[in-house]
C-alpha cells in the first residue's frame, strides 16, 4: 500500500514536470525580434518619460521632438505593444502631471533576421502609435520625427 502510494506521487511528480517543460516551450517557441526605438513627441508640450513594455525608451523631449535611439528592446513578433508615457508640465503650472497608457500594434514589419528600428509616436491627449522604419528612414535625413496623425487613442 506505502509502495503503490509512492508511485502514484511519483508519477503526479513526473507529470507535473512534464506540464511545465511544455508550458515553457511553448513561451520560447515565440519569435523577437530586437529593435533600437526613438520617440517622436508630436505634442506642444514636453514629455518626461516613455516606455515601451515597461522598459524605458527616452524622454526629456521638448515640444515636437525627437528622443535620442535607445538600443535594444526585445520585441514578441506579432504581438501589439504597449506604450506608457508622462507629459513634462513643470513649465506650464503645478496641476498633476498626465500620464498615459495604451496597447498598440506595430505599423510595418519586424523582422527576426535584421535591426529593427521603432518609431514611437505620442502626444498630449493619449494617442500613440508604433512604427517599424528601415535603417535609412530612421537616421537618414529626413528622420522619423515628421509630424504625423498619430490617430490611436489610449485605453
Amino acid at each position: 500500500m506505502k509502495e503503490q502510494n509512492m508511485r502514484k506521487k511519483n508519477l503526479l511528480g513526473v507529470l507535473l514536470g512534464l506540464s511545465l517543460l511544455v508550458a515553457c516551450d511553448s513561451s520560447f517557441s515565440q519569435k523577437t525580434a530586437n529593435a533600437s526605438v526613438s520617440v517622436c513627441n508630436d505634442s506642444d508640450q514636453p514629455i518626461a518619460e516613455v516606455y515601451l513594455n515597461g522598459t524605458y525608451a527616452g524622454g526629456g523631449n521638448d515640444a515636437h521632438a525627437r528622443s535620442g535611439s535607445v538600443c535594444c528592446s526585445r520585441i514578441v513578433e506579432g504581438q501589439p505593444v504597449t506604450v506608457e508615457w508622462k507629459m513634462d508640465t513643470y513649465t506650464k503650472n503645478p496641476k498633476p502631471t498626465p500620464s498615459y497608457k495604451t496597447s498598440v500594434p506595430i505599423i510595418g514589419q519586424l523582422r527576426t533576421d535584421r535591426d529593427n528600428y521603432l518609431a514611437i509616436h505620442v502626444d498630449d491627449r493619449g494617442a500613440a502609435k508604433v512604427v517599424a522604419e528601415t535603417e535609412e528612414r530612421f537616421f537618414g535625413p529626413k528622420g522619423i520625427c515628421r509630424k504625423t496623425d498619430v490617430g490611436v487613442k489610449h485605453d
